[in-house]
């Protein structure tokens, strides 16, 4: 039986006269929701989120959610796909707005110490971004994404290989400035170190994002993450359509991060990143915020419950670069087909454990069906 508890509605304990598919379920505990007939622990500043922890609905306006109820509504009567995937009018879609870089990977020895000249062991040039890399995590988990960026105008091989995954890149601009990219070094433990240069990911105007989201629905999903320009107009912008805000503050930065926020239905970050962040806050924000911790697991912490706890999968990495981001399109991706906090934490942290045994960033991204193969093995 599906299980989704929904402001503290647990579907399962429904009336006996409703009980129904695991669609009607939603439909009955979205209802419930909605009215009011339960308190949330996760409700946010006014308006904000639909106050839903995980499932469908998670980090939507009430309008948002109003909306996806009556989609899902129509869709049961008319036996159609689960909303989580696709409703009678639109099919659910990630709008991400992120950077796209090439990627110049050095393996190293050992990480360049200051004023040391380093001979690396090892070369290759390929796709990458934080941006990219999330679009391409999430397109690979099975989610419809639309990315929202610029490249270079010797960039074609870059949109290319975007194409490849599955992205959408019908609203990348092309610009006379140079595309982004990035210096990496590889040591032989799997760390890293990231120098990087914006380029044409700076150059992105809240216009060309305005006119994308003007397709979007609510429901939808906006995926950022701080390595371009127009993110505090973009988060808002979203919100207000009814989209749920997933942000990942890296590099990290305190201003930014301090204008979406009050956007964000959550927050992805490192523990190093989340310690910053507390320091400066003094606390943990009111959205929810997903805290990775390497080897150790994953936390998600929401108002008023305890956080939760994902152990990682015990794996042999050769390669760190894009972990994060892998994490984080999974994540989008999860929540998009309507699994729940548990399930999402469960399943990025196996595409994560996946991704980290291969080389590269974006094309370490594991499949959907790599990622169930990997489940059903694991211990």
């Amino acid at each position: 039986m599906m299980v989704d508890v929904i402001c503290g509605v647990d579907t399962t304990r429904q009336p006996a006269n409703r009980l129904c598919s695991g669609r009607g379920q939603r439909v009955w505990a979205m209802q419930q929701a909605l009215a009011g007939a339960a308190p949330c622990p996760t409700t946010r500043k006014a308006d904000h989120t639909a106050s839903i922890i995980g499932g469908p609905t998670f980090g939507l306006t009430k309008a948002a959610a109003q909306f996806h109820l009556d989609q899902t509504i129509l869709a049961t009567n008319q036996g159609s796909a689960p909303v989580s995937r696709m409703t009678a009018r639109h099919i659910m879609t990630i709008y991400s707005l992120g950077s796209i870089n090439i990627d110049h990977v050095y393996r190293v020895p050992h990480l360049a110490h200051p004023g040391e000249t380093l001979a690396a062991i090892g070369y290759s040039m390929g796709l990458g971004g934080k941006g990219a890399n999330q679009s391409v995590a999430a397109a690979q988990a099975g989610a419809r994404v639309l990315h929202i960026g610029a490249v270079g105008k010797e960039a074609d091989w870059v949109l290319g290989e975007l194409q490849g995954y599955g992205v959408d890149t019908s609203h990348v601009q092309q610009l006379a400035t140079p595309t982004g990219h990035a210096i990496i070094q590889v040591d032989l433990a799997a760390e890293n170190t990231i120098t990087l240069f914006a380029g044409a990911n700076r150059q992105i105007t809240e216009s060309q994002v305005a006119k994308v989201l003007a397709t979007a629905r609510p429901g939808d999903t906006l995926l950022m993450q701080n390595e371009t320009s127009a993110q505090s107009a973009s988060a808002r912008l979203a919100v207000g359509i009814g989209l749920r805000t997933l942000y990942s503050p890296a590099p990290f930065e305190l201003a930014p991060l301090k204008e979406v926020v009050p956007y964000a239905a959550l927050l992805l970050m490192n523990a190093g990143e989340a310690k910053e962040m507390v320091a400066a806050f003094g606390g943990l924000p009111d959205c929810d915020v997903i805290i990775t911790k390497g080897a150790d697991g994953a936390e998600w912490h929401s108002l008023g419950v305890d956080p939760l706890h994902i152990p990682a999968f015990p794996v042999i990495p050769v390669d760190t670069t894009g972990a994060g981001d892998c994490f984080a399109g999974t994540i989008a991706a999860a929540l998009d087909a309507g699994m729940d906090r548990t399930q999402a934490l469960h399943r990025a942290a196996a595409a994560s454990a996946l991704q980290v045994t291969r080389p590269g960033a974006a094309v370490a991204m594991p499949s959907r069906a790599e990622v169930d193969a990997f489940l059903s093995s694991a211990p």
